[in-house]
């Protein structure tokens, strides 16, 4: 299920840059990004489906409180949506595999990288086309996707599971 869309923040300057999509694996340490408890340290937030924003700061040492930080990158980016097309441009490397499952308020489909082979759309509620999909394609999961009219334009190699 996609739960959310993690990104670092610099708190003193709201600078922010993309973590890691979906997954923890990775941590501010791999990213080069230490966190040495001092107001030039950078932070972790989560940018989730239901349109919250998750900033973490530190009470007394962070020149913003939490509510400034989700303020700010709600500014910057109004939707989830946005943000993950922002997070694509930023990401080091085009992901092959997107997990939008259960993300119920998306209407549309943001454009998809080439790269994509396998796509999770499933209980997407509020998709009702699956348009411009990358012709890499290669698996697309849409199951209890209520909104979903028709399966037009899939790439002619992609295994569809409804």
């Amino acid at each position: 299920m996609c739960h959310f869309a993690s990104f670092v923040y610099h708190p003193g300057t709201m600078a922010v840059r993309v973590a890691v999509l979906d997954e923890h694996e990775k941590t501010l340490t791999q990213l080069g990004l230490q966190d040495d408890r001092h107001g030039g340290a950078w932070r972790e937030g989560h940018y989730l489906p239901d349109e919250t924003i998750q900033c973490r700061t530190l009470p007394g040492v962070d020149p913003v409180t939490s509510a400034e930080a989700e303020a700010t990158i709600r500014e910057r980016w109004p939707t989830f949506a946005d943000f993950i097309l922002w997070a694509y441009g930023e990401a080091s490397e085009l992901p092959t595999k997107i997990d939008l499952s259960g993300y119920r308020t998306l209407k549309e489909l943001p454009p998809l990288p080439a790269s994509l082979t396998t796509l999770d759309c499933s209980r997407c509620t509020g998709l009702t086309a699956l348009d411009h999909l990358p012709a890499s394609l290669t698996t697309l999961y849409c199951s209890r996707c209520t909104g979903l009219t028709a399966l037009d334009h899939l790439p002619a190699s992609c295994h569809t599971f409804r």
